[in-house]
């Protein structure tokens, strides 16, 4: 057990050297580049191109070093020893978006990939590049969290960074959880601990060695702790979520495929035209008038009856850019019978199961946003017979939706007129 640990503490002393060196022949190359942009001399131009594609040598053998480095420890670590064809820890189609040029050519990548790990199983470390011309825009970052033994491991990936895979630690408490148990101050403290323990000095760096490269971070966890992601601390005044656009990844398989393919989705810009589509719950939710009152600027069409609401949405014909949901929402043990509607009675609401029997196929043509303005309304369970994720984001996102906004837990009403006013006015 010595021998064991002194091995690894050579090897973290060995990354830790590599990445200082890794992170100044970075800055230098960033120098150079910056360089050669401006430089007008032919002579000098040549000169820095030639610094430069040294440097870039440099740069990948170091990479190539630490990524060795980075899978001895892994391996090291009885967290990722025997893991086979686990899952929930196989790799999907976001995994590889950095290397990539669009969502079709790497499903198809991936559906090949999880076809020959049937016949013979990798270890999780194990890097998987497909042969594709370019690479996915360097605007993006992706940030992967996987789940094993009540522990969670954090792999981060950008096309033009260093990839960085964190050793297993323990979650944090659930945002959802949080929202039960502690007021306001107490969960800003809940996240400022979480943010500066643990993996999360290695992860701050990362992301903030992003600064100015990046716009948007696809954050893809594939665990049950629900942690918030978009409230991690990068410093004492910026979070992820106020620092980035970010946006929640969820693979979704086909569920009338029957070699359980992925259904394309595309991280591209969206411009979405057409009407809005209202259900408001104006008898039991006050805040609901202000709201009503916003989208009465764009002539949305608005309906009080949800169920008259989703009848309505099957019977869409023409382009529709916003579904605009407004209503108390219900979180129950069976995934499926979570709910919308109201309070009142069980007759005005509609559950998950229910939805599920309607098709809106106008989203398959015209990728329209669903936004919920309603508790737990962007939350994801597992469910009892599948043990899939799901929850009303699935639902839409499988009908054919370009996005969702949902809410991972109790929205006050004094608070949801601001959510919507805020969304609209993006």
């Amino acid at each position: 057990m010595t021998q064991g640990n002194d091995q690894r503490r050579r090897l973290e002393s060995q990354r830790d050297s590599l990445q200082k060196t890794w992170d100044l022949t970075n800055d230098k190359l960033k120098y150079l580049r910056n360089e050669f942009a401006i430089e007008t001399d032919a002579a000098n131009k040549f000169k820095l191109e030639q610094q430069i594609k040294h440097e870039e040598t440099q740069l990948e053998n170091l990479g190539r070093q630490l990524e060795k480095i980075e899978q001895d420890l892994s391996r090291s670590h009885s967290f990722l020893q025997g893991v086979t064809n686990s899952q929930t820890l196989r790799r999907h189609p976001l995994e590889i978006l950095n290397a990539g040029q669009s969502a079709a050519e790497l499903l198809e990548a991936q559906n090949n990939q999880v076809q020959d790990s049937e016949q013979s199983p990798t270890e999780i470390g194990d890097p998987f590049h497909p042969r594709l011309d370019q690479k996915f825009p360097k605007e993006f970052a992706a940030i992967y969290v996987e789940e094993k033994d009540s522990l969670y491991i954090v792999r981060l990936r950008h096309s033009q960074q260093r990839p960085l895979d964190t050793e297993p630690d323990e979650p944090c408490l659930s945002l959802p959880k949080q929202m039960d148990k502690f007021n306001p101050l107490e969960i800003r403290g809940e996240q400022s601990y979480f943010s500066r323990n643990g993996q999360a000095k290695r992860i701050r760096k990362w992301l903030k060695s992003l600064s100015g490269e990046v716009k948007y971070v696809v954050i893809h966890d594939r665990t049950d702790f629900e942690i918030a992601w978009e409230m991690f601390r990068l410093s004492e005044d910026e979070h992820l979520g106020s620092s980035f656009t970010t946006i929640r990844w969820q693979d979704l398989q086909d569920p009338w495929d029957d070699d359980d393919r992925y259904i394309p989705m595309e991280l591209c810009p969206t411009d979405c035209q057409g009407s809005i589509v209202a259900y408001a719950n104006r008898k039991e939710l006050q805040g609901v008038a202000a709201e009503m009152t916003l989208l009465a600027r764009y002539e949305a069409e608005c309906f009080e009856n949800i169920k008259e609401f989703f009848s309505h949405l099957r019977q869409v014909r023409s382009q529709v850019s916003l579904i605009f949901i407004a209503s108390h929402g219900f979180l129950e043990e069976d995934s499926r019978a979570a709910a919308l509607g109201e309070k009142s009675s069980k007759g005005t609401r509609i559950s998950l199961r229910e939805m599920e029997g309607r098709d809106l196929r106008f989203l398959k043509t015209w990728r329209s946003i669903v936004f919920m303005n309603a508790c737990h309304s962007g939350r994801l369970q597992r469910d009892q017979r599948s043990q899939e994720r799901s929850g009303f984001a699935t639902y839409f996102l499988q009908q054919g939706a370009a996005g969702v906004v949902g809410t991972m837990g109790e929205v006050k009403d004094e608070y949801a007129p601001r959510i919507a006013e805020n969304f609209l006015s993006e």
